[in-house]
């Protein structure tokens, strides 16, 4: 799934509010909620705890340039991935 703002709500807290929503559900359903952030939403991401633990770089076949995400991860207490790392 992708997640993005419209250009007119964002710094609004929509963003924030959908993922807390997700994050509510995780916690009832007691799952890991996993992510890859580029890095215009890492600040978001980071701000409503997920915690990074890899980084990729996505290349295009025939393309010098590459482009850094953030694998990230949140749990009902994602300081424990930390320790674990």
């Amino acid at each position: 799934m992708l997640l993005g703002t419209h250009l007119d709500y964002r710094r609004l807290g929509a963003a924030s509010m959908l993922l807390k929503w997700g994050q509510e559900k995780a916690k009832v359903e007691e799952v890991v909620m996993t992510l890859f952030a580029s890095p215009m939403g890492y600040p978001l991401y980071s701000k409503v705890g997920f915690t990074e633990v890899d980084k990729i770089h996505i290349q295009v076949e025939g393309d010098d340039a590459s482009v850094e995400h953030l694998a990230m991860v949140w749990t009902d207490d994602s300081r424990a991935w930390k320790d674990e790392l």
